[in-house]
């Protein structure tokens, strides 16, 4: 029975050979159809093609998916061109990026061995490319609707009908398909609304209001403050990945990102957290000892108790979930805010006010870092490098001359940043040869 479904597999996917070039990317085929009558009509359909790309010879041929867009719409009938351009534009970028762009990250041969948390990794990287909100959204019901397709083709090896849930629709008696995509971190349309760092003189009083009243993040907060981490990369986080340059890293510390998926007993495993670059990263010392005071604490306190080896857990003593650690920070984010409120010094309470009147969350961390990276950094690359983007694009903005955190954290400890940074690279040097 097992090699029968194999076999039906294989025959609806196209594999992809990595001695071959390729992508993907759509086509517009129009038929004549002629009618007994005599009449005639242009038919247009949107097709999925698959460019392959033999050493400067080229040739395209149908993939299979395009039976997704082949459809009739739910009303009877086929969408227009127009929409189903649309549609297959969002499939088409989904592709090159699991698929192709990131091949060597993911290991996903062909469509069959999609998962939900490639849906996730692709459509927060779409949120980072300038798109607005609801443009993130339509893509990531796209993708819902195609995985659903394909589930319901039983194309898929690690994901069945049974994987998605269904809710209440008075048009429709089989419920809604709910978005199996958790996690993803949706871009704000009111740009100008958003906090991307804080002030130098309020770094120390937020990280002091985490370990005072939220400790089980604040090496969490820390680590994003000063390495950049995203909240899916920091809840993915072994002990035993932390590398640690002095006693309780009082000179640094070098972690190994990937995705470790400690929550197996989560249903769609995406909400667990997910890395978006694998890589080495450092986190680097401040003020003296604050590192140091911070790792000890956490270390000391916590420990999971599942058999996870998570360096982050809940308190239940599982792997923490991003949602959790969400759920912490935003914690942290009010009780931060009273305190300002509560100074006696008022610049300190119209920051409060500051804040209060604008949006921030978790992201805000790597947006401090940045803008420290971006103080000493002499080009965009450098940039990126430290920040783990896979493009450009999202390091720009800290080129230009926005208000930065001072150099003091360089000029009083130049010697270990310069440190870790030559350690990182010797760790990715070491990565390359294996």
């Amino acid at each position: 029975m097992a090699g029968e479904l194999n076999k039906q597999r294989e025959n609806k996917v196209i594999s992809i050979k990595r001695s071959i070039q390729y992508r993907f990317l759509q086509e517009v085929c129009k038929i004549e159809k002629v009618y007994p009558n005599g009449n005639k009509e242009l038919k247009e359909y949107v097709l999925i093609m698959v460019e392959q790309n033999n050493e400067g010879c080229k040739r395209s041929i149908v993939h299979p998916l395009s039976e997704y867009l082949l459809q009739p719409s739910k009303r009877g009938g086929r969408l227009k061109v127009n929409s189903l351009s649309t549609k297959a534009s969002y499939i088409v970028r989904f592709l090159n990026y699991v698929l192709i762009e990131n091949s060597h990250v993911f290991r996903v041969n062909d469509v069959m061995d999609l998962r939900f948390e490639h849906g996730v990794e692709f459509l927060n990287y779409y949120a980072t490319t300038g798109v607005k909100r609801d443009t993130v959204k339509a893509c990531e019901n796209e993708l819902k609707q195609l995985y659903y397709f394909l589930a319901k083709k039983n194309v898929l090896k690690f994901i069945s009908l049974s994987d998605f849930e269904h809710g209440n629709s008075k048009y429709d008696s089989r419920g809604i398909v709910e978005s199996p995509f958790y996690g993803i971190d949706y871009p704000d349309d009111d740009v100008d609304n958003v906090l991307h760092y804080l002030p130098q003189e309020l770094v120390l009083i937020f990280l002091d209001t985490a370990l005072t009243y939220v400790p089980r993040i604040a090496l969490g907060v820390y680590f994003q403050f000063f390495g950049g981490l995203r909240v899916g990369e920091v809840v993915n986080i072994s002990r035993s990945s932390v590398n640690l340059k002095g006693p309780f890293g009082k000179f640094g510390i070098v972690v190994n990102v990937k995705n470790r998926k400690f929550r197996k007993d989560l249903k769609h495993r995406s909400s667990g957290g997910a890395v978006k670059k694998i890589r080495k990263q450092a986190i680097y010392p401040y003020k003296g000892n604050v590192l140091e005071k911070i790792y000890k604490n956490h270390i000391e306190n916590y420990k999971a108790t599942d058999g996870s080896n998570a360096l982050f857990v809940n308190d239940d003593g599982k792997a923490m979930t991003d949602y959790s650690y969400r759920y912490h920070f935003n914690k942290l984010k009010e009780i931060f805010i009273k305190r300002l409120k509560d100074s006696n010094d008022a610049t300190i309470r119209n920051y409060a006010i500051f804040l209060k009147s604008k949006k921030w969350s978790t992201h805000l961390g790597r947006g401090v870092f940045s803008n420290m990276i971006a103080e000493v950094a002499t080009n965009i690359t450098q940039i990126r490098q430290a920040r783990g983007d896979n493009t450009f694009d999202a390091s720009m903005s800290y080129l230009s001359d926005t208000e930065k955190m001072t150099n003091e954290l360089y000029n009083n400890q130049i010697d270990m940043w310069e440190m870790l940074i030559k350690d990182v690279a010797e760790h990715i040097k070491e990565e390359n040869v294996e």
